[in-house]
């Protein structure tokens, strides 16, 4: 990597040259060997080339072209690039743009895109259309929540610069929308927000239960609905009702979930988005914030496709019974169940083969992690520990590690082999069936 030096400061130069010249910003550009030089050595080595040039911990980092940053023909290798430059960028507690040319959903590296999605906080795509260009949201983590699915206008100015529109009609790609008279209005089951209400533009509706509120909804054409979720939810009533609300209302309603003294589950999650639901607000998010969160979503119109089996989808997310240790046999039978039933919404899960170091006892090396989570299993072997842990996405397994582990459970354990795909954990579960005949 090299240092791009600017000229010399003159007398009515731009704000951009003045900031190069002050050193607020600094330019870099990659040599052509860089992205081999990635593969061979690993990104560990690309970020003690950034560490080189004392570039700030707390500083924002835009790595255009960062398609030579990944070997994007191995998801695998993608998925542990990403989890390098993700915990060395959270070490330094600054923030990384990447800005690719070659990845999308619909590329050659669509695989590759995928396996990336678990190492990033949001993900958008700036696409050329038959008019115009558009500014899609895949999803995006903030305090406030997460969002999915919003499709916004975007158009070049005359100073170059994008700018990025609230453009009602653009998602649709059809004639004009015109602006809705419940545009600003609120249908909500959560009482705890009456005091949000009175800040707010439009109407608010309160409703006692999930029926009244599909009746007082029932006209509703681009309103915000806000569903909640607490203890006593019925995920599966909570999870049907998104997806008639979102059916039958159409897409330019904002529909919302928030927690109240719960939390979903992350396979919940992304069973809810995925049947039309919009935005979670996490349960650790003020109320007074929750106005920015409506605020936010003005203008979306939902574009993901929401014709899905209810039944199959909603089965992927069905929680294990199974916790702990199990023998071999066993294992492998629940391993195999919640692979398969996790297709339906690609909900992440990981397989740890450990090997139990010398002079250690296999019993003594289980006892090490505590399990108490529905799906979260292991077996041993006299040589090896299998774990196995659902719906965990790859960017969470080191802290996940550490949770049921210990802090120093890498320490204790340095021989570990990581598979999350279905090919690569398949092929363990034989080799232990195998072996157990």
């Amino acid at each position: 990597m090299q240092r791009l030096i600017h000229p010399p400061l003159e007398a009515g130069v731009d704000t951009l040259s003045k900031a190069i010249h002050d050193g607020k910003l600094n330019a870099f550009r990659l040599k052509e060997s860089s992205a081999k030089n990635i593969f061979r050595n690993g990104p560990e080595r690309f970020t003690l080339e950034i560490e080189h040039f004392k570039v700030p911990d707390d500083a924002l980092i835009v790595f255009d072209g960062a398609d030579d940053l990944f070997t994007l023909q191995d998801p695998f290798v993608v998925a542990e690039q990403a989890r390098v430059y993700r915990e060395w960028m959270r070490r330094r507690g600054g923030c990384g743009v990447l800005v690719f040319s070659k990845l999308s959903s619909t590329s050659q590296f669509s695989a590759a895109y995928q396996s990336l999605l678990d190492h990033l906080d949001g993900a958008v795509r700036l696409e050329s259309g038959p008019e115009r260009l558009s500014w899609s949201v895949d999803f995006w983590t903030s305090p406030l929540g997460m969002a999915a699915s919003r499709t916004l206008g975007a158009q070049l100015r005359a100073d170059a610069s994008l700018e990025i529109t609230e453009a009602q009609d653009f998602a649709r790609g059809t004639d004009s929308l015109t602006s809705a008279q419940d545009e600003d209005d609120v249908f909500c089951l959560d009482s705890t927000l009456a005091g949000v209400a009175r800040q707010g533009e439009g109407q608010w509706v309160f409703c006692d239960n999930l029926m009244g509120l599909i009746h007082a909804t029932r006209n509703a054409t681009a309103a915000t609905i806000i569903l909640l979720f607490d203890h006593g939810t019925d995920l599966r009533e909570l999870a049907q009702v998104s997806h008639i609300l979102r059916v039958s209302l159409g897409k330019r309603i904002r529909l919302l979930v928030r927690e109240l003294n719960a939390s979903l589950r992350y396979q919940n999650e992304l069973l809810l988005m995925h049947l039309g639901v919009n935005m979670i607000i996490h349960r650790d998010v003020p109320v007074a914030r929750v106005l920015l969160a409506l605020e936010s979503l003005k203008g979306v119109v939902f574009d993901r496709d929401v014709d899905v089996d209810f039944e199959s989808a909603l089965r992927s997310v069905a929680p294990s019974h199974a916790c702990g240790l199990l023998p071999h046999e066993g294992f492998v039978k629940e391993v195999a169940k919640i692979v398969g039933h996790s297709k339906e919404l690609g909900i992440p899960y990981v397989l740890v083969r450990i090997t139990i170091p010398d002079g250690m006892s296999a019993q003594t090396a289980a006892d090490h992690f505590k399990l108490v989570r529905g799906g979260d299993v292991m077996t041993f072997d006299e040589s090896f520990l299998l774990l196995f842990v659902s719906a965990c996405p790859q960017a969470s397994l080191l802290a996940t590690l550490k949770r049921i582990g210990g802090e120093s459970i890498q320490d204790i354990f340095p021989e570990m082999e990581f598979a999350v795909r279905e090919e690569a954990v398949t092929n363990h579960l034989g080799q232990l069936s195998l072996a157990k005949n």
